[in-house]
């Protein structure tokens, strides 16, 4: 029976990689290929692992080659065949190449101190489990694009909102947050950003950036696009635990008439002040007031940062909202509905009445299939998006 299972366990593997295409994120379940990693029940060690498809081609085997990234290296999945694995994942070198002058890696240098802090490839390539038993399409950068077009407040409201679920629980959705929200950046539906570019009370193989999907191709394009400038937010905490984090923000808006800016936060001065905080994009700030401030900075309503308190059972203050409104030079008068609002979706002539109640957004569906494009092995109705 066993090995009918992993014959079986082979040809779904090897039917899964037929149907990937550039773009697409796997999901692989990998254990390791030289025998070893045996647990004490006598089970063989697995994990969990995303990889993004940037290419794909044929080895010089005639086999179907996927190439991609997979938590800070590029890696390549190759169909072994019938025979003792799946598919096996090998290693082609690290995404970010520390000191490279090759014009991909030349953005790095324009985020100070990043690099002198990289992970070490060795240090990235120590934990990697060549074997694959388990592929599975669950979403592609196309479907995360469209999905944000047709509903960007699971980007915009924050992981905690009233406008949203009060904890991620989706791990797809959870993994690709940080690639939704700097993609919201880029597509002008939310006007600040902070992004984790260094934990050092992390390990270096477990580094934010280098673990979610599509981040650092999101990351790359913002730091590269004219219209998004940025401030290093730089943080050492009594145990030497450094943090780097940059605070991205789009530029005002050309020809911006004096009243809409004074209902808006300016996205320099929001970014100026996450930075002179130290803030850390996956390390919340030291006091109640901080967090409030850098919840308001990062562009959420001051419902969603009080929500979000509340979940995190934090004080709460209307002191520390007054004081932070001054800081970042938000008019008393705003709406608190509004104060989240993207700067370019503010609407320059608020109505008395209260808003229309908005329903909750709902879990982002980057797994349905395009209608043009042929059915995939891995879909089911089983493994459908709710």
């Amino acid at each position: 029976m066993a090995n009918e299972s992993r014959e079986d366990n082979q040809m779904l593997v090897a039917k899964t990689l037929l149907t990937v295409r550039e773009g697409d994120l796997l999901s692989l379940t990998v254990t390791p290929g030289d025998g070893g990693g045996h647990l004490a029940s006598g089970e063989d060690e697995t994990r969990e692992i995303w990889m993004t498809v940037t290419k794909i081609s044929t080895s010089t085997g005639g086999r179907r080659q996927l190439e991609g990234e997979s938590n800070g290296l590029r890696v390549q999945l190759i169909d072994q065949g019938r025979g003792l694995q799946g598919a096996r994942l090998g290693v082609a070198g690290p995404v970010l190449a520390k000191g490279s002058l090759a014009p991909k890696d030349r953005w790095i240098e324009a985020l100070p101190g990043w690099s002198r802090v990289l992970t070490r490839p060795a240090d990235l390539e120590r934990g990697v489990l060549s074997s694959v038993t388990r592929v599975a399409v669950v979403a592609s950068l196309d479907r995360l694009e469209q999905a944000l077009e047709s509903d960007h407040r699971p980007w915009t409201t924050g992981a905690s909102s009233p406008m949203r679920r009060a904890v991620i629980v989706d791990p797809v959705e959870a993994a690709t947050q940080t690639a939704g929200e700097l993609l919201a950046l880029l597509r002008g539906k939310r006007d600040v950003a902070l992004c984790q570019l260094h934990a050092g009370w992390l390990p270096p193989d477990a580094q934010p950036v280098l673990k979610s999907p599509w981040a650092l191709t999101m990351l790359k394009r913002c730091v590269e696009d004219p219209d998004i400038e940025f401030e290093m937010s730089v943080s050492d905490d009594v145990e030497a635990h450094a943090g780097i984090s940059v605070a991205l923000y789009r530029r005002d808006a050309p020809g911006a008439g004096a009243r809409e800016r004074a209902r808006a936060v300016d996205p320099a001065l929001a970014a100026r002040v996450v930075a002179g905080l130290g803030a850390q994009a996956d390390c919340p700030a030291v006091t109640p007031y901080e967090r409030v401030l850098v919840g308001l900075a990062l562009g959420y309503s001051e419902r969603d940062v009080a929500y979000h308190h509340k979940n995190e059972g934090g004080a709460f203050s209307a002191t520390y909202f007054a004081r932070a409104r001054k800081a970042l030079g938000i008019a008393e008068s705003v709406a608190v509905a509004d104060a989240g609002a993207p700067f370019a979706l503010r609407d320059p002539n608020p109505q008395s009445t209260p808003p229309p109640a908005v329903t909750p957004a709902a879990v982002p569906n980057m797994e349905a299939p395009n209608d043009d494009a042929p059915p995939r092995a891995d879909e089911t109705p089983s493994s459908a998006s709710a």
